[in-house]
């Protein structure tokens, strides 16, 4: 009975590790950014997180970070979709609430961007279906720029693997009872 149980837990803490380490990897590949106003003194006072996952642009955002305008290309451009993604979030607001719609791809920095695509978060999260309608799901933050890095171990596990995670623990405890309970069942013939 002990050596089941010491299996199934050597089995449940592997199915964990391996959850954890493919996330890990996902999040190396990534960096997070914070896109807040450019002005010291904000006016709408939020902000979006903006994964990155080009080596250029993620050159070129911490380069924002470092410099700020004068590193150039200050606006980033962001195909966004309807949904939140468990990771994007006002984190200038106390609780840092997370967005009901999320950065899909990033499409380029740029100085200069159509008017129909400039906002705020707070104008997405305000109709995130109208406004994502109105300029084709694309984001274009005039008054916004790249303003910190968010370490990767701070970024909260995306809703996909958090659920992969809470799924596999659950089976590995399925699979444990199961055991168990066999090993004290009587089997046929056997005095119980």
């Amino acid at each position: 009975m002990v050596a089941v149980v010491k299996n199934n837990l050597v089995v449940a803490m592997s199915l964990l590790a391996a959850v954890f380490m493919i996330s890990g990897r996902a999040s190396a590949e990534t960096a997070y950014f914070v896109v807040s106003e450019i002005a010291s003194e904000c006016s709408a006072c939020d902000s979006y997180l903006l994964p990155l996952s080009d080596p250029a642009a993620i050159v070129h955002a911490r380069d924002l970070v470092a410099l700020g305008p004068a590193a150039g290309s200050t606006i980033a451009l962001a195909n966004v979709v309807e949904g939140g993604d468990g990771i994007n979030r006002n984190v200038l607001a106390p609780g840092e609430p997370p967005w009901s719609w999320h950065v899909a791809s990033f499409l380029d920095f740029g100085d200069f961007a159509i008017e129909l695509c400039d906002g705020t978060p707070s104008m997405v999260e305000a109709d995130p279906a109208g406004f994502l309608a109105n300029t084709n799901g694309v984001i274009c933050f005039w008054g916004y720029t790249v303003s910190a890095e968010i370490p990767v171990r701070e970024v909260p596990m995306g809703r996909e693997v958090g659920v992969l995670a809470s799924l596999l623990v659950a089976l590995a405890a399925w699979r444990l009872l199961s055991r168990a309970r066999r090993a004290h069942t009587p089997g046929p013939g056997s005095a119980g």
